[in-house]
């Protein structure tokens, strides 16, 4: 995983169950405060991909950000 994946990740393991804003990830993850939140979509996208079948425990909960369930 890349610095910023490893730190997404991070926050939705630490917060498991509930719902995480990508203003919230943006914040935690990315070291340019000035980027799009929406640059957060690749890196879920991302991460999904490289963790294979436990990726799809991130789930995009429309509206409000993303949210790793069991």
């Amino acid at each position: 995983l890349t610095e910023t994946e490893f730190k997404i990740l991070h926050v939705l393991v630490s917060e498991k169950g509930r719902a995480i804003q990508r203003e919230y990830l943006a914040y935690r993850g990315l070291t340019a405060r000035n980027t799009n939140a929406r640059t957060i979509d690749v890196h879920i996208n991302s991460l999904r991909t490289k963790l294979e079948d436990f990726g799809s425990r991130i789930k995009t909960m429309r509206g409000r950000g993303y949210m790793l369930v069991d």
